[in-house]
Protein backbone atom coordinates (compact mmCIF):
# COMPACT_ATOMS: atom_id res chain seq x y z
CA UNK A 1 0.00 0.00 0.00
CA UNK A 2 2.82 2.40 0.84
CA UNK A 3 4.52 1.70 -2.50
CA UNK A 4 1.25 2.29 -4.38
CA UNK A 5 0.66 5.63 -2.67
CA UNK A 6 4.24 6.84 -3.16
CA UNK A 7 4.07 5.92 -6.85
CA UNK A 8 0.76 7.79 -7.19
CA UNK A 9 2.16 10.91 -5.49
CA UNK A 10 5.33 10.88 -7.60
CA UNK A 11 3.21 10.76 -10.74
CA UNK A 12 0.81 13.42 -9.40
CA UNK A 13 2.78 15.76 -7.09
CA UNK A 14 -0.18 18.15 -6.89
CA UNK A 15 -1.95 15.62 -4.65
CA UNK A 16 0.57 16.42 -1.91
CA UNK A 17 0.72 20.19 -2.30
CA UNK A 18 -0.64 21.10 1.15
CA UNK A 19 -1.95 17.80 2.51
CA UNK A 20 -2.50 14.23 1.36
CA UNK A 21 -6.08 12.93 1.35
CA UNK A 22 -6.56 9.69 -0.56
CA UNK A 23 -9.11 6.88 -0.60
CA UNK A 24 -9.34 3.44 -2.16
CA UNK A 25 -11.76 0.49 -1.94
CA UNK A 26 -9.04 -2.16 -1.60
CA UNK A 27 -7.20 -0.67 1.40
CA UNK A 28 -7.55 -2.40 4.77
CA UNK A 29 -8.71 -0.03 7.50
CA UNK A 30 -6.40 -1.77 9.98
CA UNK A 31 -3.20 -0.55 8.29
CA UNK A 32 -4.07 2.89 6.93
CA UNK A 33 -2.79 4.55 10.11
CA UNK A 34 0.62 2.88 9.83
CA UNK A 35 0.96 3.93 6.20
CA UNK A 36 -0.20 7.47 7.00
CA UNK A 37 2.55 7.77 9.62
CA UNK A 38 5.16 6.72 7.06
CA UNK A 39 3.85 9.26 4.57
CA UNK A 40 3.98 12.09 7.12
CA UNK A 41 7.67 11.34 7.75
CA UNK A 42 8.35 11.24 4.03
CA UNK A 43 6.34 14.24 2.80
CA UNK A 44 5.96 16.38 5.95
CA UNK A 45 2.30 16.93 5.21
CA UNK A 46 -0.91 16.09 7.10
CA UNK A 47 -2.12 12.74 5.75
CA UNK A 48 -5.60 11.20 5.71
CA UNK A 49 -6.00 7.74 4.18
CA UNK A 50 -9.52 6.37 3.81
CA UNK A 51 -10.49 2.73 3.29
CA UNK A 52 -13.82 2.54 1.44
CA UNK A 53 -16.31 -0.30 1.76
CA UNK A 54 -20.08 -0.51 1.13
CA UNK A 55 -20.44 3.22 0.64
CA UNK A 56 -18.67 4.13 3.88
CA UNK A 57 -15.16 5.44 4.31
CA UNK A 58 -13.12 4.79 7.45
CA UNK A 59 -9.89 6.71 7.68
CA UNK A 60 -6.86 7.46 9.80
CA UNK A 61 -5.16 10.83 9.95
CA UNK A 62 -1.60 11.67 10.97
CA UNK A 63 0.06 15.07 11.05
CA UNK A 64 3.47 16.71 11.35
CA UNK A 65 4.50 18.71 14.37
CA UNK A 66 2.85 22.13 14.29
CA UNK A 67 -0.44 20.98 12.75
CA UNK A 68 -3.46 20.24 14.95
CA UNK A 69 -5.32 17.36 13.32
CA UNK A 70 -8.20 17.37 15.75
CA UNK A 71 -8.97 21.02 15.14
CA UNK A 72 -8.71 20.49 11.37
CA UNK A 73 -11.18 17.61 11.48
CA UNK A 74 -13.45 19.63 13.75
CA UNK A 75 -13.57 22.32 11.06
CA UNK A 76 -14.63 19.60 8.57
CA UNK A 77 -17.21 18.04 10.88
CA UNK A 78 -20.09 19.05 8.63
CA UNK A 79 -19.16 16.35 6.10
CA UNK A 80 -17.98 13.74 8.62
CA UNK A 81 -20.14 11.13 10.34
CA UNK A 82 -17.70 10.72 13.24
CA UNK A 83 -14.18 11.73 14.19
CA UNK A 84 -11.94 11.61 17.22
CA UNK A 85 -8.34 11.70 18.32
CA UNK A 86 -5.80 14.34 19.25
CA UNK A 87 -3.35 16.80 17.73
CA UNK A 88 -1.05 14.25 16.07
CA UNK A 89 -3.36 11.31 15.25
CA UNK A 90 -7.06 10.87 14.64
CA UNK A 91 -9.68 8.64 13.09
CA UNK A 92 -12.78 9.44 11.07
CA UNK A 93 -15.68 8.00 9.15
CA UNK A 94 -17.80 9.52 6.40
CA UNK A 95 -20.03 8.62 3.48
CA UNK A 96 -18.31 8.09 0.14
CA UNK A 97 -20.18 10.94 -1.53
CA UNK A 98 -18.69 13.36 1.03
CA UNK A 99 -15.07 12.45 0.40
CA UNK A 100 -14.48 15.06 -2.37
CA UNK A 101 -15.88 17.85 -0.18
CA UNK A 102 -13.81 16.68 2.79
CA UNK A 103 -10.66 16.55 0.65
CA UNK A 104 -11.21 20.11 -0.56
CA UNK A 105 -11.90 21.44 2.93
CA UNK A 106 -8.94 19.65 4.51
CA UNK A 107 -6.53 20.89 1.82
CA UNK A 108 -7.77 24.46 2.34
CA UNK A 109 -7.30 24.25 6.12
CA UNK A 110 -3.79 22.83 5.72
CA UNK A 111 -2.86 25.65 3.33
CA UNK A 112 -4.12 28.22 5.85
CA UNK A 113 -2.52 26.71 8.95
CA UNK A 114 0.86 25.46 7.72
CA UNK A 115 3.89 27.65 7.13
CA UNK A 116 7.29 26.87 5.62
CA UNK A 117 8.77 26.10 9.05
CA UNK A 118 6.10 23.43 9.64
CA UNK A 119 7.09 21.72 6.38
CA UNK A 120 10.81 21.69 7.19
CA UNK A 121 12.06 18.43 8.73
CA UNK A 122 13.39 18.70 12.26
CA UNK A 123 15.29 15.95 14.05
CA UNK A 124 16.04 16.54 17.72
CA UNK A 125 19.35 15.06 18.87
CA UNK A 126 19.81 14.05 22.51
CA UNK A 127 23.57 13.56 22.59
CA UNK A 128 26.63 12.46 20.66
CA UNK A 129 28.26 9.14 21.54
CA UNK A 130 31.29 7.21 20.32
CA UNK A 131 31.04 3.66 18.91
CA UNK A 132 32.78 2.18 21.95
CA UNK A 133 29.80 3.22 24.10
CA UNK A 134 27.36 1.02 22.16
CA UNK A 135 27.16 -2.14 24.26
CA UNK A 136 24.54 -4.46 25.79
CA UNK A 137 24.45 -2.38 28.98
CA UNK A 138 23.47 0.77 27.06
CA UNK A 139 20.73 -1.02 25.11
CA UNK A 140 19.31 -2.52 28.31
CA UNK A 141 19.27 0.91 29.96
CA UNK A 142 17.44 2.39 26.97
CA UNK A 143 14.83 -0.37 27.05
CA UNK A 144 14.04 0.58 30.65
CA UNK A 145 12.91 4.00 29.40
CA UNK A 146 10.19 2.45 27.19
CA UNK A 147 7.43 2.62 26.11
CA UNK A 148 8.29 5.45 23.73
CA UNK A 149 5.76 7.68 22.03
CA UNK A 150 3.97 10.99 22.45
CA UNK A 151 5.49 12.74 25.46
CA UNK A 152 8.31 10.19 25.81
CA UNK A 153 10.31 10.22 22.56
CA UNK A 154 12.93 7.57 21.97
CA UNK A 155 16.46 8.97 22.45
CA UNK A 156 18.33 9.98 19.29
CA UNK A 157 22.12 9.72 19.23
CA UNK A 158 24.77 10.97 16.83
CA UNK A 159 27.94 9.14 15.79
CA UNK A 160 30.63 10.68 13.60
CA UNK A 161 33.15 9.58 10.96
CA UNK A 162 31.96 6.10 9.98
CA UNK A 163 33.05 3.88 7.09
CA UNK A 164 30.46 1.70 5.33
CA UNK A 165 31.79 -1.87 5.24
CA UNK A 166 28.74 -3.33 3.50
CA UNK A 167 25.18 -2.44 2.51
CA UNK A 168 22.26 -4.56 1.38
CA UNK A 169 18.77 -3.53 0.27
CA UNK A 170 16.00 -5.46 2.04
CA UNK A 171 12.24 -5.20 1.62
CA UNK A 172 12.62 -2.93 -1.44
CA UNK A 173 13.13 0.32 0.47
CA UNK A 174 15.23 -0.55 3.54
CA UNK A 175 19.03 -0.84 3.74
CA UNK A 176 21.03 -2.99 6.16
CA UNK A 177 24.56 -1.73 6.74
CA UNK A 178 27.67 -2.60 8.70
CA UNK A 179 29.65 0.44 9.81
CA UNK A 180 33.09 0.79 11.34
CA UNK A 181 34.61 3.96 12.82
CA UNK A 182 37.51 5.49 10.91
CA UNK A 183 39.12 6.31 14.25
CA UNK A 184 38.91 4.87 17.75
CA UNK A 185 39.30 1.47 19.32
CA UNK A 186 36.20 -0.39 18.15
CA UNK A 187 36.99 -3.24 15.75
CA UNK A 188 33.56 -4.94 15.78
CA UNK A 189 31.30 -3.52 13.06
CA UNK A 190 28.09 -1.73 14.04
CA UNK A 191 25.00 -3.46 12.69
CA UNK A 192 22.53 -0.91 11.25
CA UNK A 193 19.15 -0.70 9.55
CA UNK A 194 17.89 2.33 7.63
CA UNK A 195 14.13 2.11 7.02
CA UNK A 196 12.90 3.84 3.85
CA UNK A 197 16.46 4.81 2.99
CA UNK A 198 16.87 7.56 0.38
CA UNK A 199 19.38 5.39 -1.46
CA UNK A 200 19.33 1.81 -2.73
CA UNK A 201 22.23 0.36 -4.67
CA UNK A 202 24.40 3.51 -4.40
CA UNK A 203 25.20 3.60 -0.71
CA UNK A 204 27.77 6.20 0.35
CA UNK A 205 31.09 4.73 1.42
CA UNK A 206 31.62 7.25 4.20
CA UNK A 207 29.11 8.79 6.60
CA UNK A 208 30.26 12.00 8.27
CA UNK A 209 27.50 11.95 10.88
CA UNK A 210 24.72 9.46 11.62
CA UNK A 211 21.62 10.14 13.73
CA UNK A 212 20.07 6.97 15.12
CA UNK A 213 18.22 5.05 17.78
CA UNK A 214 20.05 2.23 19.57
CA UNK A 215 18.00 -0.96 20.01
CA UNK A 216 18.26 -4.70 20.35
CA UNK A 217 17.94 -6.69 17.12
CA UNK A 218 16.38 -9.95 18.26
CA UNK A 219 16.27 -12.82 15.81
CA UNK A 220 15.62 -16.44 16.76
CA UNK A 221 17.90 -17.10 19.78
CA UNK A 222 20.29 -14.21 19.11
CA UNK A 223 20.29 -10.56 20.01
CA UNK A 224 22.72 -7.87 18.94
CA UNK A 225 22.83 -4.10 19.45
CA UNK A 226 21.61 -2.36 16.31
CA UNK A 227 21.53 1.22 15.12
CA UNK A 228 18.22 2.30 13.59
CA UNK A 229 19.33 5.18 11.37
CA UNK A 230 17.10 8.24 11.21
CA UNK A 231 19.29 10.52 9.08
CA UNK A 232 22.87 11.03 7.95
CA UNK A 233 25.32 13.48 6.48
Amino acid sequence: MLSDVVELLEENPGLAENAIVLDAPHWHEGVVGVVASRLVRRYLRPVVLIAVRDGLGKGSARGPEGFDLYEALKACSGVLDRFGGHKAAAGLSLRVENIPAFRSMFHRIAAEKLCEKDLTPALYIDTEIVPEEICPGLVNDLERLAPFGQGNPEPVFVLSDLHVLSAQTVGNTHVKMRLIPNAGNRSTPLECIFFDAPFQGETPRHLHRVACHVRWNRWMDRQLPQLVIKDFA
